[in-house]
């Protein structure tokens, strides 16, 4: 079994490097930001700097919740609140909390790819209102959204081939 601790150790540092990294912008920075754009990266709303970083705090506290609040949950429930292909094998107390385990790991790899993209969104943000025009990069963009989908459909297949029906 992989270590659940793993990819909550590389949330964390993602969490830490975002917020470094974005509070030594923070200075650079107008007073108010663009903080909407269209699909060709056009600017189409602003908000002051504060409610922009404040945002990016809430986003970011609410990307945690698969990370560390879902797993705790989802461990306390009785087995019939769970819903799990074959959860007669896979929570039986034998398997249980291995199960349970296996389910924290990778909720904490869904969380740190959800972190990334918010990370990724903020980034261009940041860098669009740094530019005279404020042009969001839209192309790069969608190339971290394909990633981040990508991710999602590989992570969705291991997750329901790790309970297919057991042999």
């Amino acid at each position: 079994m992989q270590n659940s601790g793993l990819p909550k150790l590389i949330y964390a540092l993602l969490a830490a490097v975002g917020l470094i990294y974005f509070s030594l912008l923070y200075p650079q920075l107008p007073n108010v930001m663009a903080s909407h754009f269209n699909a060709s990266g056009a600017a189409t709303a602003s908000m002051p700097k504060s409610g922009f970083f404040l945002l990016f705090l809430f986003v970011a506290v609410f990307a945690s919740i698969p990370v560390f609040l879902v797993p705790r949950q989802m461990a306390a429930l009785p087995q019939d609140r769970i819903n799990l292909p074959n959860k007669a094998y896979w929570l039986a107390p034998e398997r249980r909390d291995e199960t349970m385990q296996y389910l924290g790991m990778q909720m904490g790899w869904f969380g740190c790819a959800l972190l990334a993209l918010l990370l990724c969104g903020f980034y261009f943000a940041i860098s669009a209102n740094l530019k005279p025009d404020h042009q969001f990069d839209s192309t790069s963009f969608l190339a971290g959204l394909g990633a981040f989908t990508a991710f999602i459909i590989v992570w969705l297949v291991r997750l329901m081939g790790h309970f297919r029906k057991p042999q």
